[in-house]
């Protein structure tokens, strides 16, 4: 998954960039490292790149390099949107064309895994699951497309 990161302290660049082991890491992890001799010089390195974090998250952090998750690829923090100003752990993913295609919606509450696929198998699709608080199982929307009389 692509996250936008921002690194903590880009002085600590500065001793990692020093051993050219840890440079050739550095260089396969973030795609806008520097070159040559800017490479050792900590204010040289980017404030915040792009990188996966399922292949470069956990080389760098084995490097000791320390970063912050700014936002995922494909997806609007809600911090920004919502009024009340509180510290909301939540992504919405923007829509893309087979969402922009659900004619009808429906609502699986309190769903078990056999309901669900039999939704699935009639041509329904997961839209949203929403975990419930203290539940075992959680609630679905579901949408598709109308099925037409030919």
């Amino acid at each position: 998954m692509i996250a936008r990161i921002a690194f903590d302290y880009r002085a600590e660049f500065e001793k990692l960039a020093a051993v050219p082991e840890t440079l050739a890491i550095l260089r396969q992890c973030i795609h806008d490292a520097p070159e040559g001799e800017e490479a050792l010089k900590g204010y040289a390195w980017p404030r915040e790149t792009l990188i996966d974090v399922e292949q470069d998250g956990p080389r760098l952090t084995a490097l000791g390099v320390t970063f912050t998750v700014k936002s995922f690829k494909g997806t609007l923090p809600l911090q920004t949107l919502l009024p009340d100003g509180k510290n909301y752990v939540v992504n919405v993913a923007i829509p893309n064309f087979a969402l922009l295609s659900v004619e009808e919606v429906m609502v699986e509450e309190d769903c078990c895994t056999d309901n669900l696929q039999r939704r699935l198998n009639e041509g329904w699709r997961i839209l949203c699951v929403c975990p419930p608080q203290n539940a075992r199982r959680p609630d679905y929307i579901l949408g598709r497309q109308k099925e037409r009389d030919r």
